[in-house]
This record gives structure tokens, C-alpha cells and sequence, in this order.
């Protein structure tokens, strides 16, 4: 929300929800490309005295059908306000700068439940993640060459019902769709190169049934998994100096470094990784070696020179900044460490 302040967006909101009408103001709809989000557009200006916005742009997240944009070509109160109309192909949630998801929250259970193949979402589904995909190669202007995990070959048991017979071609059927919109795009786009640029590997969740159900030991794993938080806003206790108990809040993105380097390792080489750089700034930084030397002169009875303490004024800053930052992920690394020994998590581990 702050990156959008800062492009000069003031306010967000949801596309099917109430909003205020603003008949003075340009608007951005960001929408899928979807009858609902249409017919939501359309309804917006429908009143000519009353319309929602006085004008807007609008950007669909990947191909709108032509049914739909025959729908609001046929819309004229739309027409006269409508800025732009683009497809920007971006329907994806990135996560990470190398880790994105499409969302499909319940494709596990629609795909591999009870009867699965003859449920109408068990194609749309299929058809979503495909098209999400696509969206990814084309915002990067790249074209891949597919490859996925092929139906086993039969040893003399056929799979016993059609369910079965389908999820054991959901990789193909996948890979055979992206390809199939990423050649549409192709050729309706300059952007998108006419041969393959990379590697695309689809495969499903039978290669490897074992993660979804065993305790990750990785750093931010575990804090998503055993930490209170709500959203990237981690709560802790700590004790301050006279000894009272205080809770914090740790805020875990991209903005911090250390998280960075930190979140994907294993908790064992986070403790490590930790209390090696807290030694090697101690003995590297002029701040802390200064405090230390401030320390031992007050136990002799000396005062810090004005020019000492100028040196220390002028880094303070960034020496707090540092300090705190190696504060809070040992508090919640050993935090972890807590939690892990009193749900006896180590034996569990061990277990799976």
C-alpha cells in the first residue's frame, strides 16, 4: 500500500463491495476478466446523472474472452469514460522475488477428491492454473519449452476409475493448455519470442506426498508455524534491561536483510549464522568496540574525550539499527528453540 502512496494511489478498494461514489475522480479497476468483474464495470456508469467515477482505466490481470469485450463494447455510458483498456497478464501472487503462487487454494481437494473428474470445477481448476501460469511467461516476455511428468506406464493394472485415470494426466493436461495460451499470445503479441527461451517442468503433488505432512525446519517456516502473527507482524515477549517484561512486534518482508539471508535455512545454521555476526560486529564495529572501551575507562575512573565522543554520535544510528535487528531474530530464533522442546518437536521430527 505504500509503493501505491507513493505513484500517487489514494485509496483501494474492493471492486464487489459497497464503495462511496466519487464522480469527480479517475480510477484505476484492476479486475480479472471475468463476467462478474464486467457486468460490476458496466453497472458503475450505467447512471448517466450518477456515474460511480468520472473516468477510468481499465487493466484486466490476463485474456479477456471476446464475449466479454463484446459486452463492453456494447456499453456506451462506459465507452464515453473509459481512458484505457488493457491486458497486463500478471494474475499470479508474488510471494518472494523467485516464489509466486496462482491462488488455487483448494485445487488439492477439487483435483485428487472423491469423484473429482466429473466435477465442473475439476476442468476450471485445471483451466485457471493454466491460464495463471501463461500469464507468467508472457509478463516476462518469454517463451518455455514444456516439459512435464508423464502418465506412469501400465504394468498390467489399469486405473480403475475415471477420477483416476484423470489425475494421472493433470501434469499433461496442464502443460498441453499453457502451451495451447502461450501460442494464442504468441501471435497476437511482438513481445512473446516465436521459439522457446525456457524450461518449463510441471509436475503434481504425487511426485513427492511426504512435505505437505512433515514439520519444516527452516527459519521462516517455523515462524509462520509456531509464532503468533498476523500476516508478516510476528508478536514476541522480551525482557528489558531493568526487568520487566515487554511485547514487540517483529516485522518480517523484504525490507529487512537479515530475514533475507536468513529465512531458508535451516534453524540449526540460523542459531549459527546469528551468533557469529553478533561476535563479528561487536569486534568490527567502532561503536561497539568504543562502548567496550567507554566500559573499561569508567571502571578506571575516565571520562570519553569530546572527539571520541563525536565518533560515536555520528554511528550511532546505523549501530542501533544493527543491534536491534540481531536482537530480534536471536529473541526469535531462541524463541523457536523454546517452543520446539516444549511441544517436543526434535523427537517428532525424528519420527516423520
Amino acid at each position: 500500500m505504500t509503493e501505491l502512496m507513493e505513484a500517487g494511489v489514494s485509496l483501494v478498494e474492493h471492486l464487489h463491495i459497497k464503495r462511496q461514489p466519487m464522480p469527480n475522480a479517475s480510477v484505476i479497476y484492476f479486475i480479472r476478466p471475468t463476467q462478474k468483474s464486467v457486468n460490476q464495470l458496466i453497472e458503475d456508469f450505467a447512471s448517466e446523472k450518477k456515474p460511480m467515477y468520472q473516468c477510468a482505466s481499465v487493466f484486466f490481470c490476463s485474456k479477456i474472452r471476446p464475449a466479454l469485450l463484446t459486452s463492453i463494447k456494447s456499453a456506451p455510458k462506459v465507452l464515453e469514460r473509459l481512458v484505457d483498456l488493457k491486458e497486463v497478464n500478471v494474475e499470479v501472487l508474488a510471494l518472494e522475488p523467485r516464489v509466486f503462487v496462482t491462488e488455487n487454494t483448494d485445487a488439492l481437494r477439487v483435483l485428487y477428491g472423491k469423484n473429482a473428474a466429473q466435477s465442473l470445477r475439476f476442468e476450471m481448476t485445471i483451466e485457471s492454473i493454466a491460464t495463471r501460469l501463461a500469464t507468467v511467461f508472457a509478463s516476462l516476455n518469454e517463451f518455455p519449452s514444456i516439459r512435464f511428468a508423464a502418465p506412469k506406464a501400465s504394468s498390467g493394472t489399469q486405473p480403475t476409475t475415471d477420477t483416476e485415470a484423470a489425475r494421472s494426466r493433470l501434469a499433461q493436461q496442464v502443460a498441453q493448455r499453457v502451451h495451447a495460451q502461450l501460442s494464442t499470445l504468441q501471435s497476437q503479441s511482438a513481445s512473446i519470442p516465436a521459439h522457446a527461451t525456457c524450461d518449463l517442468l510441471v509436475v503434481d503433488r504425487t511426485l513427492d506426498l511426504v512435505a505437505p505432512v512433515v514439520h519444516e525446519l527452516t527459519y521462516e517456516a517455523m515462524c509462520y508455524d509456531l509464532l503468533p502473527h498476523e500476516g508478516d507482524s510476528f508478536s514476541y515477549a522480551t525482557t528489558t534491561q531493568g526487568g520487566k517484561q515487554e511485547q514487540k512486534a517483529a516485522v518480517l518482508t523484504e525490507a529487512d536483510p537479515l530475514w533475507m539471508e536468513l529465512r531458508h535455512l535451516h534453524i540449526a545454521d540460523v542459531w549459527i549464522s546469528l551468533e557469529h555476526k553478533t561476535k563479528e560486529f561487536k569486534a568490527t564495529n567502532r561503536i561497539a568496540a568504543q562502548q567496550a572501551r567507554q566500559a573499561a575507562d569508567q571502571s578506571k575512573g575516565k571520562k570519553m574525550s569530546d572527539a571520541e565522543l563525536k565518533r560515536a554520535a555520528e554511528g550511532l544510528s546505523h549501530y542501533q539499527k544493527v543491534v536491534n535487528k540481531l536482537d530480534q531474530h536471536t529473541t526469535l530464533s531462541n524463541l523457536l528453540s523454546h517452543t520446539m522442546e516444549s511441544r517436543c518437536l526434535t523427537r517428532l521430527r525424528e519420527f516423520e
